[in-house]
């Protein structure tokens, strides 16, 4: 079988299937060895994206070998990055331990999927909720829950993906462990009547079209 492009060229569909396994293959092994350069200095710059984004393809591509490689590298740089987020990530103040705590929660979500040992990351969390008072759900989140408009546009994306997964580990996982009183439903109900920018090359811009397409994550 084949397909034409906008331009009417025909293309061997099979061709393109066996194009596109060799460069994902190349890219997540590419992406892997640079995450390990330095002793892991990218990986640890970078932060649990850099190993979540494995599990994501791990978790949603068709494909079963590149699962299967999806899985080895998310499994090596999860477990590279827990032994750095348990000891060396910085916990002085109440917004590095926020920090830690929100990447233990893609983490823990990540390792429970996966059904790999969580325990170790399960316990620092709970220690984190416990001693910082993250019951309330303005200590979790950084912000004023009953002042949604003082929360800035750049800072809903990250915002937005932190309910989402306090959210999800709560209600899909662990039936409430780190119980709060917000959520994705209060958030959406307020991000209706936020005002997004038009199509420019604003910061404004950037700044909406990368939330819009999160809350469709979310």
């Amino acid at each position: 079988r084949g397909a034409r492009d906008t331009l009417g060229a025909v293309y061997d569909l099979k061709e393109l299937r066996r194009c596109r396994f060799q460069a994902v293959m190349r890219g997540m092994r590419f992406m892997h060895k640079f995450l390990l350069q330095d002793k892991c200095a990218p990986l640890f710059s970078i932060g649990d994206d850099a190993a979540c984004v494995f599990f994501e393809v791990w978790y949603t591509s068709s494909d079963s070998l590149i699962r299967a490689e999806a899985r080895g590298i998310a499994v090596d740089l999860l477990r590279r990055y827990e032994g750095h987020i348990l000891k060396c990530k910085p916990r002085t103040t109440l917004q590095e331990r926020r920090d830690v705590f929100f990447q233990l929660m893609y983490l823990i979500r990540c390792y429970v999927e996966m059904e790999l040992d969580a325990e170790p990351l399960l316990a620092d969390a709970d220690q984190l909720y416990l001693q910082d008072g993250l019951q309330d759900a303005d200590r979790m989140f950084g912000i004023s829950t009953q002042a949604l408009s003082t929360v800035r546009l750049e800072d809903w994306t990250v915002l937005i993906m932190n309910i989402m997964i306090i959210d999800f580990n709560n209600r899909c996982l662990f039936n409430n462990r780190w119980r709060t009183n917000f959520g994705l439903t209060q958030a959406f109900f307020h991000l209706r009547t936020l005002p997004l920018a038009p199509p420019g090359e604003t910061d404004a811009f950037f700044h909406s079209y990368y939330l819009a397409t999160h809350v469709a994550f979310a």
